[in-house]
């Protein structure tokens, strides 16, 4: 418990704060499929709300325990995804924004073709100069 009181909080910060947006995209889609599979069943307009709740339909209360389990899981899961991806770190490191690493990589057709003389001097030197 000692370590994690001595964490310098006032340093925390995300890499990718975006990556958060997914916890309230989780929510409105648990809404959204809880909903759906309330309304799903026909029999929900034709019983009691009351007596629905206990109706046992293709033996669905027996699975809605391990699908609630599973969906937990689930759930769980994407938010734990969602919170990795955000990047949390105490380390805050500069990157150069001057200093391009990126490097060009020139492909040239050298076959006979090239040689031809169609074009003044050839088609080869057209492609060097173009270069």
């Amino acid at each position: 418990m000692d370590a994690f009181t001595q964490i310098n909080w006032s340093q925390f910060h995300l890499i990718r704060p975006y990556a958060l947006l997914l916890i309230p995209i989780l929510v409105i889609f648990h809404y959204w499929v809880t909903n759906k599979s309330k309304n799903s069943s026909g029999w929900s307009q034709l019983v009691d709300k009351n007596l629905f709740n206990w109706l046992i339909i293709d033996n669905q209360k027996v699975k809605k325990n391990n699908t609630r389990l599973f969906g937990l899981f689930v759930y769980a899961s994407i938010l734990m995804a969602a919170l990795a991806a955000s990047g949390p770190t105490w380390v805050e490191e500069k990157v150069p924004v001057s200093a391009s690493a990126s490097h060009s990589v020139i492909v040239l057709d050298l076959s006979p073709s090239m040689k031809a003389e169609d074009m003044v001097p050839n088609r080869l030197q057209n492609a060097k100069f173009k270069i």
